[in-house]
Parts: structure tokens; C-alpha cells; sequence
């Protein structure tokens, strides 16, 4: 009996320490898939939320674009993720600019919009941050068609995209290193 304990307490420390090794491993998560890239962003027009408007893609400013589209107000926390690695990428590399794209269904009409867009300024304290949040009021299935996105509103969406829309770059939920690692080689490779 002695020695069946010992035998199943060594396979529970051995179960535990894989485990421990297995969660300390970072995981490849939605947003280290290799995402074929594709799709154009279609021609949308937006404003910001200090009220400039803007005709999407043409009118980003960056020579690319990273674009962070999300759907649900759930999703933010996922898209922090990514805000120390856009900016400080941002930072580093004059080519590329962010933004984020909260998409709404375009039936929300002008009032709930504005209430919207009123709510979000008032969330957003910063300033840079509310210039960089562009909301979407569109048909989402004709959005997500363009760009070659699932039909969910499930995960957020970041997107690499020149002037003319081209999608360079696609990785689905929040940061990771190794999908901020992709993100970084193909902005290396368009040198």
C-alpha cells in the first residue's frame, strides 16, 4: 500500500510540474495563428472622437496603418493589450500610425450614435487617445466581408493596411509576443 502512495504522489508532483511548466510556456493564443492576410478595408467615412472626420483608409495618417477593430465594449480590455506595444511602436518607427476602430452596427441611428461617441469621450480622459479612436457606424457583415474577417463579433481584429486599404498584416485577439513579433517583421519586410 506504501508503495502505491508513493507511486501516485510522484505522479501528481510529476503532473503538477508539467503543468507548471506547460502555463509558464507562453501559449499560442488567437493571435499567433498564421492569418493569411487579405482583403481591403473599404472606403468608410468616420470621425474621431474630438469630432474630425475622416475617410477611411485614404485619410490615416501613417504610411501603414495598424488598425484595431473591435465590436463589443467587453472588448477593450483586449485591446489595451496591445496600446504599450502600438504606441512604443508607433514611437519607433515614423511610417506607422494606430488607430482604434470601435464598430457599431450602422442602424444605431444618428442619436444613440452620438450618445455613443459622447460616452466613449468621456471614458477617455487622453486626449492622443481619443484622436486615435475613430467609431465605425456601418453594415459589419459587408465590413467583415471586405476585409476577410469572420463573421463574429467574438475577438478583436488588428490589422496592418496601407493608403490604399491593401490588409498587410492580420492578428485576431489580444497581444502576444509572438503576434507583435509578426506584426514587426512584415513592417521590416516593407522597407
Amino acid at each position: 500500500m506504501l508503495h502505491a502512495r508513493q507511486v501516485l504522489s510522484a505522479t501528481l508532483v510529476v503532473a503538477a510540474i508539467a503543468v507548471t511548466a506547460f502555463a509558464a510556456t507562453p501559449q499560442v493564443g488567437a493571435s499567433d495563428k498564421s492569418i493569411q492576410p487579405g482583403g481591403r478595408f473599404p472606403t468608410v467615412t468616420a470621425r474621431n472622437l474630438e469630432r474630425r472626420a475622416y475617410r477611411l483608409p485614404a485619410e490615416l495618417e501613417g504610411k501603414y496603418n495598424v488598425v484595431v477593430i473591435a465590436y463589443r465594449r467587453q472588448q477593450q480590455a483586449d485591446v489595451n493589450t496591445w496600446m504599450p506595444f502600438l504606441n512604443a511602436l508607433e514611437a519607433q518607427d515614423k511610417r506607422v500610425r494606430w488607430y482604434e476602430l470601435p464598430t457599431i452596427s450602422g442602424t444605431t441611428g444618428f442619436f444613440m450614435g452620438w450618445m455613443i461617441d459622447r460616452g466613449m469621450r468621456r471614458g477617455i480622459p487622453d486626449i492622443d487617445q481619443r484622436r486615435r479612436t475613430i467609431t465605425l457606424y456601418l453594415d459589419k457583415t459587408i465590413f467583415r466581408r471586405a476585409l476577410r474577417l469572420p463573421q463574429s463579433n467574438g475577438v478583436i481584429h488588428v490589422l496592418l493596411i496601407d493608403k490604399a486599404g491593401r490588409v498587410l498584416y492580420r492578428a485576431d485577439g489580444p497581444y502576444t509576443p509572438v503576434a507583435a513579433g509578426a506584426l514587426r517583421d512584415r513592417l521590416k519586410a516593407l522597407r
